[in-house]
């Protein structure tokens, strides 16, 4: 009985052994003939699904925005600016934080820069739609005022994202 422990002891240790030596060429995993299967990383759910979506349409009202406001900013300098093409705007109504808190007040702020937004294109579209060839003064700065004014919506919302990216553990 002693001996057959004996054996056991000494077989278990030298298996031991075998395993813990130092890794030979003819060890690596990538000398065999069969491939490695690698399973695809789950990426972690870092980003909730209301902030995801209203970052699009941040990006999609940014967009516009800057549009619009080249179009006035032209017409202020005294250019000349072709009628034909129009950015789309988000509709207000359709931007919501979804009951999420968090995001409530960038829900609002990008509410305000698609009104504003809204505005700016449809005093675009109106003057583009009238007959006199240059729009008056106050027009000019009735579509500035309303871009810019999204603008700044559209700054103070990624002013907060900035904050709570940087407030995040």
């Amino acid at each position: 009985m002693r001996r057959w422990i004996i054996v056991i002891v000494l077989g278990l240790t030298g298996l031991l052994l075998v395993g813990c030596g130092e890794p030979s060429e003819g060890d690596s995993p990538r000398s065999t003939s069969t491939p490695a299967i690698t399973q695809t990383p789950t990426p972690l759910p870092t980003t909730s699904p209301v902030r995801q979506r209203l970052q699009s349409q941040y990006t999609s009202l940014s967009e516009s925005q800057q549009t619009i406001l080249a179009t006035w900013e032209s017409l202020l300098n005294g250019e000349q600016v072709q009628c034909g093409t129009y950015p789309s705007v988000t509709d207000p109504a359709s931007i919501s934080a979804e009951g999420d808190a968090r995001y409530e007040g960038q829900a609002a702020l990008l509410r305000r820069a698609a009104i504003n937004t809204g505005q700016a294109v449809s005093l675009w579209q109106a003057e583009c739609a009238n007959a006199r060839p240059i729009p008056n003064e106050a027009t000019v700065r009735e579509g500035w005022l309303a871009a810019s004014s999204a603008g700044d919506a559209l700054r103070e919302a990624a002013q907060e994202w900035d904050l709570e990216a940087t407030a995040a553990p």
